[in-house]
């Protein structure tokens, strides 16, 4: 039936076809050999993850299509998923409009079956719940069709009972691992890209490591190039020391080098305790070796005098437009926890492919289960566990803060450990590379950035950590002995003087 024709439609024969629909629901429901299903479930699925913005991207981490027992569900599932790899805004009337682009309302049961299923569970709070059921409905329908093939076999296929055992043992094995997404490598196919990257980079010192600089050169020798994909960087210190600004110096390092070479870099920053305009300030800030006041403050005037700061104006303006799109993803998620966090880095991979995700911080990530008895550092090994995770199956690298305890501060020496770091010793086993930026003891208010594990290379300590100068004004680092700030009546372009 044409979309046409639906329309022309008397109201008696769309009543008379709904009644149809859910005689042949009902008819497959308690036939003879039905398969398990719950369409009650199905429905409420795809209602949640229409109205439930924050639970959607967990449900899409797990759910797919072939979830859905009922034909008109899977169209509607596609749409939604369709919709929300798109980066669309998701609700009725946008999925209503898009199963109409793509001809598949009619299919799917009409505008009011569709605005049926989509109001049948608005408040999305029992969704992990129904995505459960689904779940063991798919597995059911799985040993189902797989006893009908079994019995085929031995009453009609003809079959010895060893090949139809060996017939079972192999599909509901297929049935266990139906959710396994990653596939394992030969050592010739490893070798092989081995091989090609060396071939790649072969006598030429300006082809870098396949890395992320982070700015600092002796802390990328350190780390053979910078931040490499799979790995979970933790920058861990006391409060005030500067974890938030190593992050964003560490992008915007990465973002000036990608600037003046024309690279693509595009990175992610989910900062889970600022606002988004906060730090897009700081990173703009860092960009123009610009006060970080007068940008929050928008009019550039000193406060100490009162003038307008006419040259930091022009220099912040000039930046703006060279960087703007530039910057990737910046976005504010207060409360969200590991599963939701993982989908949408696996969202914006597939629709940015981007390059590293910057993390601010790991212990105001929620727990997956807010009411667990567990202890804290359970809970935060737990999380610890799920980031290095993510980061192995994106392949892209992870830099997350974390925050140390407070008895560094009753030292004598400013210097951190890794057993400093604070609610659980996961973090560090979990971590590939630790960083923990202090102030030296020096009266030059340098930081050092002590490397206190790195999986694949050296780990430094006293003296022989990376010393850089924090200008906490611009949220920068730069290296000790390169470092200069702008002076009065200098206008002078970041890119220009920024020193990768």
């Amino acid at each position: 039936m044409s979309e046409n024709e639906y329309k022309n439609e008397s109201y008696s024969d769309k009543k008379k076809r709904k009644k149809q629909r859910e005689e042949a629901a009902e008819e497959a429901a308690i036939g003879k050999r039905k398969p398990p299903q719950d369409l009650a479930a199905e429905r409420a699925v795809l209602s949640g993850i229409t109205y439930s913005g924050l639970l959607r991207s967990m449900a899409f981490e797990q759910v797919e299509a072939t979830w859905f027992y009922l034909p008109q569900h899977k169209l509607i599932f596609e749409a939604i998923y369709e919709l929300w790899m798109a980066g669309k805004q998701i609700d009725g009337l946008v999925i209503k409009d898009k199963m109409h682009q793509k001809g598949t309302l009619i299919d799917a049961g009409g505008p009011e079956y569709l605005d049926e299923v989509l109001t049948s569970e608005t408040s999305g709070v029992h969704l992990p719940q129904y995505i459960e059921m689904l779940s063991e409905m798919r597995i059911g329908r799985g040993l189902h069709y797989t006893s009908q093939e079994i019995l085929a076999d031995l009453h009609v296929g003809g079959r010895k009972a060893s090949e139809v055992l060996e017939f079972a043992s192999d599909r509901c094995l297929q049935i266990s691992q139906a959710t396994t997404k990653s596939e394992g490598k030969t050592t010739d196919q490893l070798f092989n890209e081995i091989s090609q990257k060396m071939d790649d980079a072969k006598g030429d010192p300006t082809k870098k490591p396949f890395s992320i600089t982070t700015g600092i050169p002796y802390l990328d020798h350190l780390l053979n190039g910078g931040f490499h994909n799979g790995e979970m960087i933790v920058v861990a210190a006391r409060t005030s020391v500067g974890k938030t600004t190593t992050l964003i110096n560490f992008n915007c390092s990465r973002i000036t080098e990608a600037h003046r070479h024309e690279e693509k870099y595009t990175p992610y920053y989910l900062t889970l305790e600022m606002t988004q305009e906060q730090i897009s300030e700081a990173h703009l800030a860092n960009l123009s070796i610009t006060n970080a006041n007068l940008i929050q403050n928008k009019n550039f005037v000193d406060p100490n005098t009162g003038k307008f700061k006419e040259e930091e104006f022009d220099r912040v303006q000039r930046t703006i437009p060279t960087y703007k799109d530039k910057m990737g993803i910046i976005e504010m998620a207060p409360g969200v926890n590991t599963m939701q966090i993982r989908a949408k880095l696996k969202q914006l991979k597939s629709i940015y492919n981007i390059d590293i995700a910057f993390i601010d911080y790991l212990t105001l990530i929620r727990p997956m289960n807010p009411n667990s008895k567990r202890n804290t550092s359970e809970i935060i090994g737990d999380i610890s566990r799920a980031t290095k995770q993510t980061a192995l199956e994106l392949e892209i690298p992870i830099v997350i803060a974390a925050q140390l305890n407070r008895n560094v501060e009753d030292r004598s020496s400013n210097e951190p450990y890794l057993s400093d770091i604070r609610s659980s010793d996961a973090i560090a086993q979990d971590a590939d590379v630790v960083l923990m930026p202090y102030e030296d003891d020096s009266e030059d208010g340098s930081i050092r950035i002590k490397v206190a594990k790195n999986r694949f290379g050296p780990t430094t300590k006293g003296n022989r950590c990376p010393r850089v100068t924090f200008n906490r004004e611009c949220r920068r680092f730069e290296e000790f002995d390169k470092y200069r700030s702008p002076k009065e009546g200098e206008v002078e372009d970041a890119w220009a003087k920024t020193k990768v």
